[in-house]
Parts: structure tokens; C-alpha cells; sequence
């Protein structure tokens, strides 16, 4: 009767500590160790509104390993219209909208390139206010097209 006891507990106990063992040292699935780099994704860029003639500096929302490498196009709405700059400083360009991107890479070395529209109205007293938007998506209020 005992011999018939190990022979049914041991087996089971064996492959409960192949299961425990291997999730607690880190093999198995389990995570612990360590993580590669993520690829790079671009979901927004910053301002969401600044004014014509004023230097203003932009800067890409993102997630992913860094370092990472830019290159931006204001899409002729900008000077300077190009940059390879992490938060470049532009001073905008008359009223109208502007296609513009920003591309962004890392060690992945997959780039991830997001489009977004520059609107830049012309304001009462010389001034004007512009807005960064999704390709697609309405601008802020007041930037409608008439």
C-alpha cells in the first residue's frame, strides 16, 4: 500500500516543481528579465496653439527606447522649415495651413513618421495664433476654414 503511495505522489510532485520552479527563476515566461528596446511611436506633437511671428519650439509626444533622431518639416509654414532638432525653436510663417511631419527613429530602427496640420491665422493687430492638429482632425476653435 505504501509503495502504490509514492509511486502516484512523487510523479505529481515532480511535475508540480517543474512547473513552480522555472516561472520563480525567471526561465519559464514568467518576465524578470530583461526587456529589448521598443520601437518608436510618435502620437501627438506640442504647442496646440502659439502665435504667427514668434519663436516657438515644438516638441514630438512619443513613447520607445531613446535615444532617439528627428527630422522635422514644417511644410513651408516655418523658418526654419527643417530640423534635426530634438525641440526645434521656429518662428512661423503668414496666415494658411501648412502640411508638416516629424519623423522619429531609434536603435529599433524603425521610424515612425506623424503628419500633422499647421494652421496659422492672421490676427487683429499684426498678431495671429496658430494651431497643430492631427492630418484630418479639426483645429482649435477659431481655425476653421471659411
Amino acid at each position: 500500500m505504501r509503495t502504490s503511495f509514492v509511486k502516484v505522489t512523487f510523479p505529481v510532485l515532480l511535475l508540480l516543481l517543474g512547473l513552480v520552479l522555472p516561472a520563480c527563476s525567471g526561465g519559464g515566461g514568467g518576465g524578470g528579465g530583461p526587456v529589448g528596446p521598443i520601437a518608436v511611436q510618435v502620437t501627438g506633437v506640442n504647442p496646440s496653439s502659439t502665435t504667427a511671428g514668434v519663436l516657438s519650439t515644438f516638441t514630438a509626444v512619443l513613447t520607445g527606447t531613446a535615444p532617439y533622431t528627428y527630422a522635422w518639416n514644417f511644410g513651408g509654414g516655418a523658418t526654419p522649415n527643417t530640423s534635426s532638432s530634438a525641440s526645434p525653436a521656429v518662428t512661423l510663417a503668414g496666415a494658411g495651413t501648412y502640411n508638416c511631419t516629424v519623423t522619429v527613429n531609434n536603435s529599433v530602427g524603425t521610424p515612425d513618421t506623424y503628419s500633422f496640420t499647421l494652421t496659422v491665422i492672421a490676427g487683429g493687430g499684426g498678431g495671429g495664433a496658430a494651431g497643430v492638429h492631427e492630418q484630418g482632425e479639426p483645429g482649435p476653435p477659431g481655425t476653421e476654414k471659411l
